[in-house]
């Protein structure tokens, strides 16, 4: 009896619920193994992953480590066949503990040519806080190992003399001066070392893009001209196979091969030949990366914007000029017919089912994914409505009543055009107004109507 009152006590009990809701590590992301990577050169390393994973995870991580981070145009093969990004692994037959993958170099294209000048460049960037300071690549700051001087992750003893040390604040900190102003350049712990770390002058395009006709059926994609801090100026050709120098100056076109000269799949490896300096750089470059955490280097779903920015010393660069083009604005992100329909998206991924944990997990990323892509590019089409680089609807009217459509999203300025607030201040009541509808509503289903409000009154904000 007092075993079946137990029993019956701890079915009933509020514990006995709990239980039951209890669901493992493994039952959420499936289990966890590790498995065997081999690169091109033979090179292997042990890679986690989990069986809910799709196989696009691992393609991703191994761009991020050191040993592969240069690597962009491969593919994944498991028992000969090419594994699809988008397949679960649990999906895959015959994957498990210690499985053989291996990584196969694929043929480029003009694309992903820009897409592997672009992460080469990202990559030898990537200790530096450009980027995050100015709010570009989804890059924002963090400051805490600048704080903390690595005092988290290594403690040393400390072995100076305290009675040598000076304990007195700095001056910026003291009651100020009459008529002086605090400086901001305290505020701002930015790493000399890292940022006077340089592996190439110059990596740009060639001005004598785009290949003739001649060439392009030669296989020629793209010419690049890099600058090594040896002094030497090379012309490197892009081609299926790879990158390889040719013979041409800034004055010449020869795009035949320079003698000796042989095919290499990365840009990384190529430049490692052509300068010894940029393979020293390059391998402390990517020991002071791993030194960071990796929510230091990796890019951010929420970018951080920074109102303190120094002045960085402005640098020649044809990618980002290239990237700030106009003419690009409508190629940049999808091919005409087929713009995402942001409505049908948004409203996809909140209808999608969520029975178990796994299901709510699914639909949570998928939520905040295409939240994200929605905030960014939104973001950056008012920013290029304001600048004038997107043509209006309707061109004829006034500046204040032109209207914009790009991407499927639809702008038009903050303006008090019909005069409903002309009693009550004018343009600056229209705006307040917005902001308060949004502030107040971001709960209702008409939250990313109400957001909209808040890109039209950006022109508010600046000078027309």
């Amino acid at each position: 009896m007092p075993d079946e009152h137990q029993s019956t006590m701890d079915e009933g009990s509020p514990n006995h619920d709990s239980k039951e809701n209890l669901v493992s590590v493994d039952g959420i992301d499936g289990v966890s193994y590790f498995v065997n990577v081999v690169f091109p050169n033979s090179d292997t390393c042990k890679l986690q992953v989990s069986a809910g994973e799709i196989v696009q995870e691992i393609h991703r991580a191994l761009m991020e480590r050191e040993e592969s981070c240069h690597r962009t145009c491969f593919s994944l093969h498991f028992n000969d066949q090419t594994l699809d990004l988008f397949t679960d692994l649990k999906s895959i037959e015959g994957l498990e503990e210690g499985s053989e993958i291996r990584v196969v170099e694929e043929r480029y294209t003009t694309r992903e040519v820009r897409n592997h000048v672009k992460h080469v460049l990202e990559i030898l960037n990537s200790i530096k806080l450009r980027d995050a300071y100015a709010g570009r690549e989804q890059m924002s700051l963090s400051f805490l190992s600048s704080v903390t001087l690595g005092d988290i992750l290594d403690r040393k003893p400390n072995r100076i003399d305290p009675s040598s040390l000076s304990f007195l604040p700095p001056s910026y900190i003291m009651p100020a001066v009459a008529n002086a102003e605090p400086p901001l350049l305290p505020l701002h712990p930015i790493s000399k070392e890292d940022n006077d770390l340089d592996c190439l002058h110059q990596l740009n395009y060639s001005n004598w893009n785009p290949p003739p006709s001649s060439r392009r059926l030669a296989g020629d994609l793209l010419y690049l001209v890099v600058h090594t801090l040896e002094g030497k100026r090379c012309h490197i050709t892009a081609c299926p196979r790879g990158f390889y120098v040719n013979q041409t100056t800034d004055e010449i076109f020869n795009p035949a091969p320079v003698q000796n000269a042989y095919v290499v799949h990365s840009l990384v490896d190529l430049l490692k030949q052509l300068s010894p300096t940029f393979k020293k750089s390059y391998d402390t470059l990517l020991k002071r990366r791993a030194n960071k955490h990796p929510f230091e280097r990796l890019p951010t779903p929420y970018q951080v914007y920074s109102w303190l920015t120094p002045n960085w010393q402005h640098t020649l660069d044809s990618v980002r000029k290239e990237e700030s083009l106009t003419s690009r604005m409508a190629w940049e992100e999808n091919l005409p017919g087929q713009t995402r329909d942001w409505n049908d998206e948004l409203q996809a991924t909140r209808e999608l089912p969520q029975n178990d944990i796994n299901e709510q997990l699914m639909r949570d990323r998928a939520v905040f994914k295409s939240n994200c892509d929605f905030v960014a590019a939104s973001t950056r089409a008012a920013v290029n409505v304001i600048n004038g680089e997107i043509v209006a609807i309707n061109p004829g009217e006034k500046r204040k009543q032109q209207m914009f459509i790009w991407n499927n999203m639809f702008f038009s300025l903050g303006f008090d055009v019909k005069d409903h607030y002309k009693d009550l201040g004018g343009n600056a009541a229209a705006y307040s107004a917005t902001v308060i509808l949004c502030l107040y509503g971001l709960s209702s289903p008409t939250v990313y109507h109400n957001l909209c409000g808040i890109l039209q009154t950006v022109p508010l904000k600046f000078p027309l």
